[in-house]
């Protein structure tokens, strides 16, 4: 996973991302640089998200000191009520690293979100979909290469993000998004009230 932080188009601080890797038996061991051991996931976290996805390296110390998991457990609380959507747009790269025969074409994002965010969260992503670069990055968020990649029937590598600070993903790829929703959807009704307090103090 990828490290970029934008200014959000509808709100006032700073957000964190994280872009998702497709698993594939592979867990990168320097994904969080020299900080927490998984950024402070435990192993039990990180046997539950290892058949959905596994993480790029991030290169930015709010990854490497706990807030992934603080953003997980936040999203696991409940409360809110989370939802599935998705938002398509049109998009066209004039350069890339590599010669692929389509560089245009449109693309269709996979969201997973609180329902009272969604409306913000489909505005920006259709956004970045069109001008990856509508918003100053920390690191590039590399969307348009997943979007390319996935457009040229290529190996996509990139293929969601997660914001830590207000709490939702993103994909290009539907099963992913679908398989990410179904865990925290059951992390989160099998919840106890006790379990509830333990969470909201952690």
């Amino acid at each position: 996973m990828q490290t970029f932080k934008r200014s959000a188009v509808c709100h006032s601080d700073r957000i964190s991302f994280k872009d998702l890797k497709n698993q594939k038996n592979y867990v990168n061991p320097f994904s969080f640089g020299g900080g927490l051991v998984n950024g402070g996931l435990s192993k039990d976290a990180m046997s539950l998200l290892k058949p959905i996805f596994s993480f790029d390296y991030m290169g930015s110390a709010e990854f490497e000191f706990g807030e992934l998991p603080k953003c997980f457990r936040r999203i696991a609380q409940k409360g809110k009520e989370w939802i599935c959507d998705e938002v398509s747009n049109k998009f066209s790269v004039k350069t890339s690293f590599k010669n692929y025969s389509k560089m245009s074409g449109e693309a269709t994002i996979y969201i997973y979100a609180p329902k009272d965010k969604m409306d913000d969260i489909k505005d920006y992503i259709k956004k970045a979909i069109k001008d990856e670069y509508c918003v100053h990055l920390k690191e590039g968020l590399r969307l348009h290469n997943s979007c390319l990649e996935s457009l040229n029937d290529k190996d996509v590598r990139i293929r969601g993000w997660v914001d830590i600070e207000n709490d939702y993903f993103f994909f290009i790829d539907k099963e992913m998004r679908d398989k990410t929703a179904n865990l925290f959807d059951s992390v989160r009704n099998s919840i106890t009230e006790e379990n509830e307090k333990e969470i909201e103090n952690a």
